[in-house]
């Protein structure tokens, strides 16, 4: 069951979810259900922003968003959302936000909303406040992602498996199990996963990373020509990448 909030910015959404899946009661949120966590049953919270209607830049300048809303989701929810609705684009470094059928920039005091500022805001409640992002192009759109992370966190904790098999469709690629030293070499010119797991069990014995960070600080181009799949001229834009990239 999804709980909807009865205020302006969830309510009017409430039609268009399918019948006997929602329901109007007071949160501190506009959309909230229970979902399975880690440790058991937590309840998860979503704040619907429309860059649309404008309500997003509103409450992000009056402080309403940072000051109240989003602490207060924090206060109550395990998982909080914040859903950015609307379509928007990167004009000459001006954002523009489809509104009626046009592509209109937002007013910002005496001026316009940048688009990195836009980009920005959203980084930084991403990275420095826990809150997740979710994006839909328009109202309907929005009740399928509300209705999609409802189905999400139904699903048994243990039994999300997904992640354990990104890239695995591809041979040869590295995924999140791969150590992180196996993963930096991948992105040496020419390196692929194969040449990068023999560099990585040459220079990490029993998993000691500590030491591919040694073999680069003290290069030595025997060590690496002695490798399958290294020769001459790769060897010498490793030297080179290691050269330009890797400071410490």
């Amino acid at each position: 069951m999804i709980y909807i909030d009865p205020a302006t910015g969830s309510k009017e959404l409430f039609p268009l979810f399918p019948c006997g899946r929602a329901v109007l009661t007071n949160l501190n949120a506009d959309f909230g259900f229970f979902g399975n966590g880690e440790s058991g049953k937590i309840l998860i919270g979503i704040e619907r922003k429309s860059i649309i209607t404008g309500d997003f830049f509103n409450s992000f300048t009056s402080g309403r968003l940072i000051g109240q809303q989003l602490p207060k989701m924090k206060d109550t929810f395990q998982v909080v959302y914040l859903l950015i609705e609307g379509r928007y684009r990167n004009i000459d470094g001006t954002l523009e936000v489809y509104i009626k059928r046009r592509w209109q920039r937002i007013p910002l005091k005496n001026s316009f909303w940048r688009y990195d500022q836009f980009l920005g805001i959203l980084e930084s409640l991403r990275n420095f406040t826990g809150i997740r992002l979710l994006f839909s192009e328009n109202e309907f759109d929005s009740v399928n992602q509300i209705l999609s992370m409802e189905k999400f966190w139904s699903k048994p904790f243990n039994d999300h498996q997904a992640y354990k098999a990104i890239y695995t469709g591809q041979k040869g690629l590295a995924n999140f199990t791969t150590p992180f030293g196996m993963q930096l070499l991948c992105l040496f010119p020419g390196i692929k996963f194969k040449t990068a797991k023999l560099i990585y069990d040459k220079f990490c014995p029993n998993g000691k990373a500590e030491n591919l960070l040694a073999e680069l600080l003290n290069f030595k181009e025997f060590r690496w020509r002695s490798i399958k799949g290294i020769g001459a001229q790769k060897v010498s834009k490793i030297k080179e990448f290691i050269k330009k990239e890797v400071k410490c």
